[in-house]
């Protein structure tokens, strides 16, 4: 949420929007740009649960036959299926509310309105007979995760990766698009002017 609120509201918080507005500077240049950066710095944190895994592992207190060897695949899997979407759907939802609001405080509620609604909603949906929709209304996927892992092993838990595929592809794809939509709105809603 700072990431990308900083990154759409920075222009009306500082007062210098009038000054790129009177550029050259194209809405779509200026939108996708803004968006795009604020994305890739917002994913940057989430390297750190790696980047810790290899640190962790090299230090000469570490007991490896205990630690055991790091599966690559499942940080890359990791990042691929859980970071990239939904940083990307979280980006738009906030990105959408700081630029159409102008408002740095507006954003920073809107996503704890999220936070609350998205619990509020997993605990609706705990039923076998709401299986199905659970996987599919859950823009975070990590109740299609367990619904999809549901009948591995131990063993499978600790050696397979999920990937994208099945219910899992679909749930992603749902919400990439719905956070497709959101900037689409956002674009066409966004105006250069006060």
């Amino acid at each position: 949420t700072a990431f990308v609120n900083v990154a759409a509201a920075r222009d009306f918080f500082y007062n210098s929007h009038q000054i790129i507005y009177s550029t050259s500077l194209r809405k779509f240049d200026f939108l996708v740009g803004r968006f795009v950066g604020a994305s890739v710095v917002a994913m940057i944190p989430f390297l750190g649960v790696s980047i810790g895994n290899i640190a962790g592992s090299l230090m000469p207190w570490t007991d490896t036959s205990r630690l055991g060897p790091t599966n690559w695949n499942a940080h890359l899997q990791g990042f691929l299926v859980f970071v990239i979407p939904n940083v990307l759907f979280i980006s738009s939802f906030v990105f959408c509310i700081a630029a159409l609001t102008r408002s740095t405080i507006t954003s920073f509620v809107a996503t704890i309105v999220f936070l609350v609604s998205y619990g509020i909603a997993q605990s609706f949906v705990r039923n076998i007979e709401q299986e199905f929709i659970g996987t599919i209304i859950d823009p975070l996927g990590s109740r299609t995760f367990s619904v999809a892992t549901k009948y591995w092993t131990v063993d499978d838990r600790n050696n397979l990766t999920l990937g994208l595929s099945g219910i899992m592809l679909m749930n992603r794809l749902i919400w990439l698009g719905a956070g497709l939509l959101i900037f689409v709105f956002t674009y066409f809603r966004f105006s250069f002017s006060e």
